[in-house]
């Protein structure tokens, strides 16, 4: 593929790339004239798939396993669907401790399998933008202990939320390395610019009211009227700043991980949360405004039930006490009736709060904390909660997909426990599996992202080696470059150099398959992707070859019996700090991808191995 057409990908910190929506469409396939030695002809219909997983837990909020398809049974806007799939997924078969991974020579990786991959992903998102600065503290000290002791083999992706959306870690099982990243200045106390603390919007207009200092005739009323209306002005404006970058982060969010196969628990740790972020309810709860964020939230909705993520909505400012009895509230009520009505609204804004987590959680298949000072704990189970569920999918009966809410309902025949799933979604045409995403292009998409799962279908080894020392950039280089993000603004080149790479690659051959020529010949077809970030996520630099190489029968044996082994070349420029490489058999329709940290060490220069 050439450059220009793979840069597309890197068009921020949080790659917008393929969806793969709740309905997922296959399209009809024609065989072709060379066929894979283990394919066969077969003919496929259009048919989309509302894809769900279910949670099912008793009264003491247990995980209920061993339960099968015949007990549950589906219906849409009250009529029956028939489940097409089902298959139940447990962090107790899922979590076998793989062996420890061998000792590497210098700059060499392996991405092999684990006995942890079938577990869902984790994505922690840490937001300031919607928290008071005196809650920031304790949350992280209990994000921190909670990733210190988190079930093994449980991988995670950490985002920040404050002005904009940051991914501070890529998805990992690494513990040091999840702890590392929470100790990055991004993850420090940020006061936000846009969080107006909702039992202090009208403080001032309501204190000078109840002071009895104003007199009372028209002339003070209107002025207190007209300063009531600026403070209502002002509270919109910066709830509205809060919704559209919340939304927006959901949206990306779910953008990172489309895609990616099976259920992803987001938990999302707040001080506020200021909107619903699903459809089929009032968006402005609890704040009682007016505005209407049906655009943004419909979008984050649609995007959230297309990467199958379940919402763990967390109020990290633990067991709230009513502030008017907080000892820093100077505040004098100079009546039983405003101490009261203080009292009110404070009880309205908080049973306002819960019932907006409760919603998110339910109509996302998740479950919301709050009220509670054991947030660790309350990470651990929305972890634990989530990893056992079920995932089943049926065709809508309804085929007329207008873009109209559907309504879901699941029960269990005969049973009697909670069950956590999304509870709506949006028939909206647009939202159909991309026609590319079983492609080489596709996968690579995908797995191309910086902080993506390492993906394990193809298990290769790599020796990525610099070659001599970093050199300026050529103007060819300078062409290349600037349709990147890191390098779209540069003016001035003087500066940047690339270092000269060689990686040498050595794919399992049993793995691999190949299209029969009816010569005899075998033909392996493989797609090479590699990318780099800055410190920050962004896209410097990225390149994508495709390969196609003819075995002879004795060559295939000897492949099959040990590894394919191939030679790229590449250049990174400097002050990169990660490479992503991601290889295809496209034949086999199987991937492999591995994440480097930069730059690399300095090793011995050995003779140059031939490009195969």
């Amino acid at each position: 593929m050439a450059i220009h057409h793979f840069c597309h990908r890197f068009a921020g910190t949080i790659l917008p790339l393929v969806l793969t929506p709740v309905i997922a469409a296959s399209a009809p396939q024609a065989a072709t004239p060379a066929q894979s030695e283990n394919s066969r002809t077969t003919l496929k219909s259009e048919v989309r798939q509302v894809v769900l997983d279910v949670v099912v837990t008793d009264r003491k909020n247990q995980p209920i396993t061993g339960l099968h398809q015949e007990d549950f049974s589906v219906s849409e806007d009250g009529h029956p669907q028939q489940i097409l799939s089902f298959e139940a997924h447990t962090s107790a078969s899922s979590a076998n401790k793989p062996p420890d991974p061998p000792k590497l020579p210098v700059n060499t990786f392996l991405n092999l399998q684990t006995g942890y991959d079938d577990l869902p992903l984790n994505i922690l998102l840490y937001d300031l933008l919607n928290t008071p600065v005196e809650s920031q503290p304790q949350a992280h000290n209990e994000v921190v202990r909670f990733l210190r002791s988190k079930p093994p083999g449980s991988r995670f992706a950490i985002f920040i939320l404050g002005d904009q959306l940051r991914l501070l870690q890529g998805f990992t099982d690494n513990e040091s390395q999840l702890t590392a990243a929470m100790q990055r200045k991004e993850a420090g106390v940020q006061p936000s610019t846009a969080y107006q603390s909702s039992e202090t919007a009208h403080d001032a207009s309501s204190q000078i009211s109840e002071s009895g200092l104003l007199p009372n005739n028209p002339g003070a009323q209107g002025l207190l009227d007209r300063m009531q209306h600026l403070e209502t002005v002002s509270e919109n404006y910066f709830l509205q700043v809060r919704v559209e970058k919340t939304a927006a982060a959901f949206a990306d969010i779910a953008r990172f991980v489309s895609g990616l196969p099976g259920r992803k628990n987001l938990i999302w740790l707040s001080g506020s949360f200021p909107a619903n972020v699903f459809p089929g309810n009032d968006p402005a709860t609890p704040f009682d405004t007016a505005l209407d964020f049906g655009a943004e939230l419909r979008q984050a909705a649609d995007l959230l039930a297309a990467g199958q993520i379940s919402v763990y909505p967390v109020d990290i400012r633990g067991l709230k006490t009513n502030s008017i009895y907080g000892a820093d509230n100077s505040r004098m009520y100079r009546s039983g009736g405003s101490f009261g009505n203080a009292h009110a609204r404070f009880e309205q804004k908080t049973a306002a709060e819960h019932s907006t987590l409760d919603k998110i959680a339910e109509d996302s298949g998740g479950r919301a904390f709050y009220d509670t000072n054991g947030l660790q704990q309350a990470i651990a189970t929305g972890v634990n909660s989530g990893s056992n569920y079920y995932t089943l999918s049926y065709s809508p009966s309804n085929k007329n997909f207008d873009g109209n809410l559907r309504k879901i309902h699941i029960a269990l025949n005969g049973k009697s426990y909670h069950l956590a799933y999304r509870r709506n979604y949006l028939a909206d045409d647009n939202a159909t599996a991309n026609p590319s995403a079983g492609s080489a292009s596709g996968a690579s998409d995908v797995n191309i992202r910086r902080g993506a799962p390492v993906a394990h279908e193809l298990v290769f080894e790599i020796h990525a080696a610099p070659q001599g020392q970093p050199a300026p950039v050529t103007n060819d280089q300078i062409t290349q470059l600037v349709k990147f993000p890191a390098y779209a603004a540069q003016k001035k080149w003087d500066d940047v150099k690339v270092q000269h790479c060689t990686i040498d690659f050595a794919i399992l051959g049993k793995q691999l398959s190949f299209e029969s020529l009816p010569t005899g010949i075998r033909v392996g077809k493989f797609d090479f992707a590699f990318a780099t970030y800055n410190p920050d996520g962004i896209g410097m630099f990225g390149q994508e070859v495709k390969a196609e190489k003819q075995f002879s029968v004795k060559e295939v044996a000897d492949v099959r019996g040990g590894a394919y082994r191939v030679r790229h070349e590449f250049d990174v420029p400097v002050g990169a700090a990660f490479l992503r490489i991601v290889v295809q058999d496209v034949v086999g329709k199987r991937v492999g991808s591995v994440e480097i940290p930069l730059p690399l060490a300095v090793e011995q220069q050995l003779d140059a191995k031939p490009t195969q």
